[in-house]
């Protein structure tokens, strides 16, 4: 519901703020005083582009905002998506700037917002009737949610916006299972881990190699070496050191015998002689187990040149190489269980499409038949608001699979008899148009739709045709806000609150201004509706009317004639 708005160098608004009530408020005031800019200021709110010609004459920028008071658990607040720190709240308040270069910045509950979030938010909070101008009303899917509500049919359209949103979940998951990794990169992953499993690679073998390396090509020096230690420790050899040292021992087992205090010196000599023996059988040993063969030196250096080059591609260290095998083994089986989650989701998602398809049916099968009845009770409604020979034929027609089913609910429209039927939007007058939204409005309308905005739908029409407007907008309040801009005495008599807009010069400059009027000052507005003068007669009968002791015929009779005919349209 539209609580208030403010308009600040907005047309000729210096600063006014308007406050409205539940129920029904009519905007009345004399031709040219600004009545329409106070719903083209809301327009304006609601994302439409920009026209320079709208700024007032009093500053250098224009700001216009709104107040609303909805519910928490209106659809608004998913529609504003994440990101932007908008929390659920009774009350939403809409601004937007406008400097003098015409730039805009836009702010939902002070937060700052793109136009495209305000321009698929703010109008899910009200609809506007205007000559030539239907918002949502005659949209696709807007067509599709009136006839529900207008056939019963809103809790079949509920299971079927949730089974669509639930097939929609399951594919958009699906496309992200499916696009969180690339074939070419799986093929990529295959082909590395099979490359080091072929390898066989084992943690430290490089270093191993490196030693095994390092003798294999330093052969020929150890060669030498041994044969020089073995010739130099030989026992057999002129010269060698276990030769000499068991001849010491020899020398000091005899002086042991003599004098026992040689004995400790004598085991010592011994224990070198053992010791150099070891030694002989240790560095033969070594010799027997040297690896000295051209084809395993071959084969290691193969094996070398092969772990550098893994290294050199997945290391830089051995490990590393075996750590990457080890996080491709993981998102190699990471991967097969996404194939087989997107296998699954695609099970899932056949399952919630037929689910789907079987409500969408259902209600289209209910559509096709509320249509008909729509059809009648558009048609009479419409033939009562001054179109006599009208005729609006509600079509269900096949669509593509949306949240609001598989049908395209369109309206046509004819206005004369013999005339052939063509889209509403296109074959209506912009009153025709108007007339035809505010009796969809009133054949299927609830407070969840909003405040309703009509900016003279009813200018040129009779007084019986009048009346009958005034009436069913008197019905609609019980049901919805209305705020209505009219010329219509009869219909402004009906509303429960009444602003008028004036206008007035203040230093050169004109400017308007709003003010809600009560008992006498409401007595004097409708009785310049009436007559254009408040001499005693147009009085009492705006008296009259107020009270509902006249009607609408009788009412008609003291209205005088305006620029363009009895009830021209106001383009204030």
């Amino acid at each position: 519901m539209l609580r208030s708005l403010r308009l600040v160098n907005y047309g000729l608004f210096r600063d006014v703020r308007v406050e409205w009530s539940d129920g029904f408020t009519a905007i009345t005031g004399e031709s040219g005083a600004g009545k329409s800019q106070l719903l083209e200021g809301l327009v304006a709110l609601l994302g439409e582009r920009w026209d320079t010609q709208r700024m007032g004459p009093f500053a250098e920028s224009t700001q216009i905002a709104a107040e609303f008071e909805i519910g928490r658990e209106h659809p608004l607040w998913a529609a504003i998506g994440e990101g932007f720190g908008i929390e659920a709240d009774d009350g939403l308040s809409v601004r937007r700037d406008v400097n003098g270069d015409g730039r805009s910045l836009f702010r939902l509950q002070g937060q700052l917002v793109p136009r495209q979030v305000i321009r698929k938010t703010v109008p899910l909070l009200l609809d506007l009737l205007r000559q030539g101008h239907v918002t949502r009303l005659t949209s696709v899917e807007a067509g599709a949610d009136w006839l529900d509500r207008f056939w019963g049919l809103a809790e079949l359209g509920r299971e079927v916006r949730v089974a669509y949103e639930a097939w929609r979940r399951i594919e958009r998951e699906w496309e992200q299972v499916s696009e969180d990794v690339n074939p070419q990169t799986v093929k990529t992953w295959q082909e590395d881990l099979q490359t080091i499993e072929d390898a066989a690679v084992r943690s430290g073998e490089d270093e191993a190699l490196r030693d095994q390396l390092l003798r294999f090509r330093s052969l020929n020096h150890l060669q030498a070496d041994y044969r020089a230690a073995a010739a130099l420790i030989d026992e057999e050899a002129d010269g060698g050191a276990l030769a000499r040292v068991r001849q010491l021992s020899q020398h000091l087992q005899q002086m042991a015998a003599l004098d026992h205090r040689l004995g400790p010196l004598y085991d010592d000599v011994v224990g070198v002689v053992e010791t150099l023996t070891d030694m002989k059988y240790a560095m033969y040993r070594w010799w027997e187990a040297l690896e000295q063969d051209p084809a395993t030196q071959a084969a290691v250096e193969a094996r070398s040149d092969l772990l550098a080059r893994l290294k050199r591609r997945f290391g830089p260290e051995l490990d590393d190489v075996l750590a990457y095998a080890e996080r491709l083994r993981q998102d190699l089986a990471d991967y097969r269980m996404l194939a087989v989650r997107r296998e699954q989701l695609r099970a899932e998602a056949r399952t919630a499409e037929d689910r789907y398809r079987t409500a969408a049916a259902a209600l289209s099968a209910a559509r096709r038949a509320g249509a008909k009845a729509a059809t009648a009770a558009l048609t009479d409604l419409a033939q009562q608001l001054e179109m006599p020979a009208a005729s609006v034929v509600v079509a269900v027609e096949p669509g593509e699979p949306r949240a609001h089913g598989m049908d395209a609910v369109a309206l046509w429209f004819s206005a004369n008899r013999g005339q052939e039927l063509a889209p509403l939007t296109k074959a209506a007058s912009g009153g025709e148009l108007a007339r035809v939204g505010l009796a969809m409005a009133v054949l299927a309308s609830d407070e969840e739709d909003g405040s309703l905005l009509l900016d003279e739908v009813d200018t040129g029409l009779g007084g019986l045709s009048a009346k009958r407007v005034a009436e069913l907008l008197g019905e609609l309040a019980g049901r919805r806000q209305i705020i209505a801009i009219t010329h219509q005495p009869v219909v402004a008599s009906r509303a429960e609150h009444q602003d008028v807009v004036s206008k007035s010069e203040r230093e050169g400059v004109t400017e308007a201004t709003a003010t809600s009027i009560v008992g006498e000052d409401r007595v004097r507005e409708v009785a310049r509706m009436l007559s254009g003068s408040l001499d005693p007669t147009a009085l009492s009968h705006a008296r009259r009317l107020l009270s509902g002791d006249i009607d609408a015929s009788a009412a008609e009779t003291f209205q005088i004639p305006r620029k363009g005919g009895p009830y021209a349209r106001d383009d204030s």
